[in-house]
């Protein structure tokens, strides 16, 4: 209690987390100290490192309590892109007197994992995966500080062409053309033997009486 009366009659504005230099991800929280004899508020806010338009964006309202080694404002990384920023802390006294300021520099925010070169698996003639093609991988710059080349993939040797499978679809198609024929006309041979009958005597009837008008003087 005594160590923190002696914190409140000083001025301080102090962040103890995260330091300079350091990678957060996530919701990372900034704890420190804000503190002044005629206390009237502190702000937290970040900006890109390095920072030539002098632009900066506020991370919470302006706080009006001070604050002896705790927390000062909780900070969601994920709402921001990957990069290199920088915090600043300013504590404002009641007398419109300059505030007291310290700023964190180089903290790099890094949410989106770097994507890793995985193995790419072809087919073999065989039916089996073939190895996987491996990728050359090169450090990101050389000695001399000359970029180094992108990665470049070995192409694989050549394989020989797959001998095209025997094709029964012809064969196919014709075996069930035939099954349909065959049906259709059994079907009809069906109807003509029961109907025969019916058909046959009204047919004898009519030539019979064409014969018979034909007789007739």
């Amino acid at each position: 209690m005594r160590l923190f009366l002696v914190l409140l009659q000083a001025a301080l504005a102090i962040i103890s987390a995260p330091g300079d230099n350091q990678t957060l991800t996530g919701i990372v929280s900034i704890t420190g100290s804000a503190a002044h004899p005629q206390f009237a508020r502190y702000e937290i806010a970040f900006a890109y490192d390095p920072n030539p338009t002098d632009t900066w964006f506020e991370i919470q309202p302006p706080a009006t309590t001070q604050v002896s080694e705790g927390l000062l404002a909780t900070w969601d990384t994920r709402h921001i892109a990957d990069g290199t920023y920088m915090l600043r802390l300013r504590v404002y006294p009641s007398d419109a007197s300059a505030p007291l300021e310290t700023i964190v520099h180089g903290i790099i925010v890094a949410n989106t994992p770097k994507p890793t070169a995985t193995p790419t698996a072809t087919s073999s003639p065989l039916g089996t995966a073939a190895p996987a093609t491996p990728t050359a991988e090169l450090p990101a710059t050389l000695s001399s500080g000359v970029p180094a080349p992108a990665a470049t993939q070995l192409s694989p040797a050549a394989t020989p062409p797959t001998a095209p499978l025997f094709d029964l679809a012809p064969y196919t198609s014709a075996f069930f053309n035939g099954a349909l024929y065959t049906f259709g006309f059994f079907l009809l041979l069906g109807l003509y033997a029961l109907l025969r009958d019916r058909i046959r005597r009204p047919i004898r009837r009519w030539l019979r009486r064409i014969v018979s008008d034909i007789r007739k003087p």
